[in-house]
């Protein structure tokens, strides 16, 4: 039997592990990238944080209208 497990957290919370994530994956990417060619710091400058998270926020809360 598979049985489901909901759980709530408020809005703050989620953009907040999306921003640990966020920053999880820079890191990784610039281990990967070129072959580690460039600092996180580097690739923070060449993507948009902000349409990142929005991004990943619709995907896991789409707004009901």
């Amino acid at each position: 039997m598979f049985f489901r497990t909901r759980f709530s957290i408020t809005s703050e919370e989620l953009l907040e592990t999306l921003e640990g994530a966020y920053l999880n994956a820079i890191d990784e990417a610039s281990l990967e990238v070129e072959e580690g060619r460039y600092e996180p710091e580097e690739l923070e400058q060449r993507v948009n944080k902000v349409e990142i998270l929005h991004h990943a926020l619709d995907l896991i809360a789409p707004l009901n209208n």
